[in-house]
């Protein structure tokens, strides 16, 4: 059985007890023990607890050391794997009771998976998927998507999206700008159909989309609507100032 571990010039250290076959249920403690893993892998057992425990293989009085572990586990792994592995997968995780972080490779799949789990129980995901020549990110109910024809789809948890879809820009959702409502935009005729419209496809100018004309007419009713609406935005106050000037003069002719 496995308990602390550590790192002592450059070369990882577990504690390792055994248990003696007695009346008394003794444990001989070996001590901390130099650990040989593959390489490229370095880790550290996670202690025992209610759930389970970490266990190693000791080797003992071979290469002029009287002991050292060649390898180990965990009982706790089982509710990773399930019935999950395939031939040709390899898994990837933090071990002890929680193992919040794995990364799945699957062979036949083609496939690589990064899960990581947050305190709340929810999981993060990243996915490189060989099979169907796909990406994915899953965060918080939001996903970024490339599939295999080099569309990307950003999704938002609300249900705001973009996707780029071969020479096409097509937005799900409220289009809005900071400081103007987003009625504002529906002055500029040729946006029109822009705002508020889900589902809309904005083409790329020159990509069987908006000839130059159609976007220089585009831009001119963009500002011609943010100029009508800062007008509309400083009548309000030239207005308290006109009446407070008015006001002053009057004062002043008494």
């Amino acid at each position: 059985m496995l308990g602390a571990s550590s790192v002592k010039d450059g070369v990882p250290k577990w504690q390792a007890a055994e248990a003696v076959e007695n009346e008394n249920d003794d444990i001989r403690t070996l001590g901390e023990l130099p650990v040989y893993q593959s390489l490229g892998v370095t880790s550290f057992p996670a202690p025992k607890d209610d759930t389970g425990y970490a266990e190693a293989f000791v080797v003992e009085g071979v290469g002029g050391r009287s002991a050292f572990i060649s390898g180990g586990r965990d009982t706790r792994t089982a509710k990773i794997l399930g019935n999950k592995g395939e031939p040709g997968d390899t898994f990837v995780h933090a071990t002890g009771s929680n193992q919040q972080t794995m990364v799945l490779l699957k062979g036949k799949k083609r496939s690589a998976s990064v899960v990581v789990q947050d305190e709340s129980g929810k999981h993060l995901v990243l996915v490189l998927d060989g099979k169907n020549k796909r990406f994915q990110v899953n965060v918080n109910g939001a996903t970024v998507q490339i599939d295999k024809s080099g569309d990307v789809q950003i999704a938002g948890a609300g249900g705001a999206a973009i996707t780029l879809e071969g020479g096409r820009i097509i937005l799900n959702g409220e289009l809005g700008i900071p400081g103007m409502p987003a009625g504002m935009f529906l002055l500029a005729g040729a946006l029109a159909g822009v705002v508020g419209v889900s589902g809309v496809a904005v083409p790329v100018p020159g990509v069987g989309g908006f000839t130059f004309s159609e976007l220089g007419a585009a831009l001119a009713g963009f500002a011609i609507s943010w100029l009508a609406w800062s007008v509309l935005r400083a009548v309000p106050r030239l207005a308290a100032r006109i009446y407070a000037n008015a006001e002053l003069a009057r004062l002043c002719a008494t």
